[in-house]
């Protein structure tokens, strides 16, 4: 009886997973490209992230060299360990702030876009900021029940549950 019971409670429940996490920065003529691949580098297997990133090189409007950077998980695995990454990386005060901004930060196709600052990235720290020098990260959620939609809410549930946000 309380297995039936669990199974339609589930079927009323949102079944959604990460199918995505994308990192996108733009490392300009200034920078080292391996100062900023250190990052990462650090934290993964080599093999890893050099079959996941992409590099492009442009012309700034001044003739000055910038590389799009994208570097892309879409295994599961992968996916679990950046999310521990993110948790430990993530200041505490980014966290509690993630906590209220999730609405904010969250598009109608359940992207949240996540903004750090370089600088402080490069020293180990993830500060969430709203000013342009900044790894952009963006989280594709993916519902697998459609008949019960997802909202903010249960992704703030998901993101407490893998310490990525923290209650005040």
């Amino acid at each position: 009886m309380t297995e039936s019971l669990d199974n339609k409670k589930s079927q009323n429940q949102p079944n959604f997973k990460i199918r995505l996490i994308e990192i996108k920065t733009f490392i300009h003529a200034t920078e080292s490209l391996e100062k900023i691949m250190s990052i990462f580098q650090d934290n993964f297997e080599k093999t890893d992230i050099q079959t996941n990133i992409e590099i492009d090189h442009c012309q700034g409007t001044h003739g000055q060299k910038i590389s799009p950077l994208v570097i892309q998980f879409s295994t599961q695995k992968l996916i679990k360990q950046f999310l521990f990454f993110l948790k430990e990386k993530m200041t505490d005060q980014s966290k509690h702030q993630l906590n209220y901004e999730v609405d904010r930060r969250l598009d109608p196709k359940f992207k949240l876009f996540l903004r750090f600052d370089k600088q402080q990235a490069i020293m180990g720290q993830f500060s969430l900021v709203n000013h342009s020098d900044v790894f952009q990260i963006i989280i594709f959620f993916y519902n697998k029940n459609p008949k019960v939609p997802i909202n903010s809410q249960y992704i703030k549930t998901y993101l407490r549950e893998n310490g990525i946000i923290l209650d005040v």
